[in-house]
């Protein structure tokens, strides 16, 4: 007997297969999230960050991650996601989330900057940002990895 996938299952095959490159199908999944039903919104939040290179993620993906309205699920992939990217990418992007007070992962990413910075204080976003670009300097030494852009920081105190 032979199963029929949901519609929403061709339609992401169907989006995948019709883009040019990684970035673009991962661009495209992210663009259909808001009209797939909620059983979809995991598989298809994976999907798009299984083809998104680390050098897309700033244009790609942040956005949705630090939008505080973004569905539940899909945030909780995003982070998920977030905490396996090298340094350069989910340490700012962690504090991004630190100083957002609305959004629903604020405080999980100011216990992750805690624990990765092995800081048991309360955050100084100065002091975090400086030390922030140290860890990303080492891990550029030993790793290799030169992000794709540069990396800014918020001068703002909390």
């Amino acid at each position: 007997m032979e199963t029929i996938s949901p519609l929403w299952e061709q339609q992401l095959s169907t989006t995948i297969a019709k883009a040019p490159d990684r970035t673009s199908a991962a661009r495209a999944v992210f663009n259909l999230l808001p009209l797939l039903p909620e059983e979809a919104l995991e598989s298809a939040t994976e999907q798009a960050l299984e083809k998104l290179p680390d050098s897309k993620y700033k244009t790609v993906a942040l956005p949705i991650l630090l939008n505080p309205q973004t569905h539940g699920r899909v945030l909780s992939i995003l982070f998920a996601d977030l905490m396996e990217r090298p340094d350069p990418i989910a340490l700012p992007t962690l504090l991004q989330l630190t100083k957002d007070s609305s959004h629903p992962f604020s405080p999980f990413a100011m216990e992750n900057l805690q624990l990765l910075l092995g800081e048991d204080s309360e955050p100084g976003w100065s002091k975090w940002a400086v030390e922030i670009q140290k860890q990303i300097e080492l891990s550029t030494t030993q790793c290799g990895f030169i992000p794709a852009a540069p990396i800014t920081y918020c001068s703002s105190s909390p």
